[in-house]
């Protein structure tokens, strides 16, 4: 189905353009400000629409909000364990064949690798 563009869509993407890996709420957040019209329900329903454009791509991590990427060209995220923060990550090849795993059609894949990363790693304490 073909949908509209609207001024609001618009928003929510820019925003989320110059945010790096936002969540929903700090895309509501920083609109909230600029277009106080635009209701939560406008930026999720929005978020929705922009990922099945494939405009925008949904990270989803082992704990915490699903956050989303802008970032058009593939690649993977790593996750800190101790700081939080997501990066982004050199893409990842997995080689698949043509046909797929096991018969199934393959559309795309999702890889966050977790660990420390080094600002965190220059901060602890030295083993000894």
């Amino acid at each position: 189905m073909l949908r509209r563009n609207t001024k609001e869509r618009a928003l929510v993407f820019e925003t989320a353009k110059e945010m790096f890996h936002p969540t929903a709420e700090e895309i509501f957040a920083a609109l909230e400000g600029r277009e106080p019209r635009v209701s939560k329900a406008t930026v999720y329903r929005n978020l929705g629409i922009l990922e099945e454009e494939g405009l925008l791509r949904r990270v989803v991590l082992r704990e915490g909000p699903v956050r989303y990427d802008a970032r058009p060209i593939p690649h993977s995220h790593f996750r800190c364990k101790m700081c939080g923060k997501l990066f982004d990550f050199p893409a990842v090849a997995i080689p698949i064949s043509p046909e797929g795993y096991d018969g199934a059609e393959i559309e795309g894949s999702d890889v966050v690798f977790y660990g420390v990363c080094k600002d965190c790693l220059s901060k602890r304490p030295k083993q000894t």
